[in-house]
């Protein structure tokens, strides 16, 4: 028999505000839990899959000479993911002389878990996070392998050198579009969706190229909500305000600035909007 505490239970879910998750479906699941366990209604619509390089020799090539390198530069989970799986699975041995320095503690704990630890993480994790770490550091004449996604921003590379450092940056991986339907994703987005999630510039630009001129019909009371302000800026180029920008720059960020506001307006879906959608904060 359904209790009044059930049926207050379903009442409240089903006002609940219901988030978007665009991540790629492998790395859905713990944002969808996350947000779920704070009493929110989620829909995953994944915009982007993480792909292989187009020349994974480069990449291999670069890794057989790791005993080469000073510093192996890895600035996201899926590339320390994808890394070690080439160094596991190409047999290379690891130099105890090799320094790991990591971006972010997702990141670093990614790291960790295939058994190795990072300098201390930058402080800001964007690339220029990264770039005050390692000149601080000091990386004059140091090897920096730095296995990087083809989309990243050009800033690490000429940065590092500037600095004395000779840097090599084999593509990794790549952040594809994936082939979600412009209809569905509309669908969700009038009948469902509160609040859409943002976890890195390229799902903004899939967001806004597979709505194509059906990105004008989305409701007025759909939010955005941004990891950091690199993908916020991306967000702004194509006028979508961000209501919530994260911080730290990571997904438990993001999940603590939604979660903040959903206690703080209580099952409304009127969420308060960022005051300041240029900037994000």
């Amino acid at each position: 028999m359904e209790t009044q505490q059930d049926t207050a239970s379903t009442a409240s879910a089903s006002f609940a505000p219901c988030v978007l998750v665009t991540r790629p479906q492998h790395q859905a699941p713990p944002l969808v839990h996350a947000l779920e366990q704070a009493g929110l209604r989620t829909e995953v619509f994944p915009l982007i899959q993480i792909a292989p390089p187009a020349q994974p020799q480069i990449l291999e090539a670069a890794l057989v000479q790791l005993h080469t390198y000073d510093i192996l530069l890895l600035t996201s989970a899926n590339a320390v993911n994808i890394v070690m799986q080439y160094i596991e699975d190409l047999g290379i041995v690891v130099p105890e002389t090799l320094r790991f320095v990591s971006v972010g503690p997702a990141t670093q704990h990614c790291l960790q878990r295939w058994g190795h630890s990072a300098i201390a993480p930058a402080a800001d994790y964007t690339a220029e996070g990264v770039m005050e770490l390692l000149s601080t550091a000091g990386v004059a004449g140091q090897r920096v392998l730095y296995p990087r996604a083809e989309q990243a921003r050009d800033l690490i590379v000429p940065g590092l050198q500037e600095c004395g450092a000779q840097v090599d940056a084999p593509v990794a991986y790549r952040t594809v579009a994936t082939t979600g339907e412009a209809d569905a994703l509309l669908d969700l987005l009038v009948r469902r969706v509160d609040i859409v999630t943002f976890t890195s510039s390229s799902a903004v630009h899939n967001y806004v190229a597979l709505l194509g001129a059906q990105l004008a019909q989305v409701p007025a009371r759909v939010q955005y909500a941004s990891i950091g302000p690199i993908t916020s800026a991306t967000a702004h180029e194509y006028t979508l305000p961000i209501n919530f920008e994260a911080w730290p720059y990571t997904v438990a960020g993001l999940i603590d600035v939604i979660v903040a506001q959903r206690l703080a307006k209580g099952p409304n879906l009127n969420l308060n909007p960022n005051p300041n959608p240029n900037t994000g904060v």
